[in-house]
């Protein structure tokens, strides 16, 4: 991996749960989760898919 800031996932979520529209969400979903678990929802995702996916063109 590279020591890009990018790589760190630590340091890019507080940016993506700022962004995150947690009241878009629950007005668009019928069955939304708790905001608590609407956070943890994405910052998994981010770490397993977002960060996964970009990896390769950080190198």
């Amino acid at each position: 991996m590279s020591s890009s800031p990018l790589m760190k996932p630590v340091h890019c979520l507080p940016f993506f749960k700022d962004k995150a529209d947690y009241t878009a969400y629950k007005e668009a979903t019928p069955d939304a989760m708790p905001k608590f678990k609407f956070r943890s929802a994405m910052t998994e995702d981010f770490k397993n898919n977002l960060m996964a996916e970009i990896a390769p063109l950080l190198d």
